[in-house]
């Protein structure tokens, strides 16, 4: 449980919800993201947004690629290589330990089924 002091400070940051354009690779990379403003429903067409605030994804053309300025080719190999990085380390380090308890909580669940089971007997 927390501190109250810390529940206060948590309750008063209020923060409000960012949109973005963002430019993505063929499988999902997001390379660039540009804030802009809440979008609107204009002529009957509803505005869709992911919950990460994403409301217009545009494709990247990797041809295209060798147009950027070399700030531009540096910071889309940092997105395309911080995104395989975390990849890479969700794989190694968080899939088994999800597989594990998956199957901790099969267990639980046949555990828990016999104990009724039981229970239905003696009733």
């Amino acid at each position: 449980m927390l501190a109250p002091a810390v529940r206060i400070r948590e309750n008063s940051m209020k923060t409000k919800k960012a949109y973005y354009n963002v430019q993505v690779t063929r499988d999902g990379i997001i390379v660039f993201a540009f804030e802009r403003r809440r979008p609107v429903k204009r002529r009957g067409r509803t505005p869709k947004t992911d919950p990460d605030g994403v409301c217009d994804e545009y494709a990247d053309d990797p041809d295209e690629a060798r147009r950027y300025t070399d700030w531009g080719k540096g910071v889309r190999m940092t997105a395309i290589t911080t995104h395989l990085n975390i990849r890479r380390l969700l794989r190694k380090f968080v899939e088994p330990r999800l597989l594990a308890l998956d199957q901790r909580l099969d267990a639980l669940q046949d555990q828990l089924e016999r104990i009724e089971a039981k229970l239905m007997k003696r009733t």
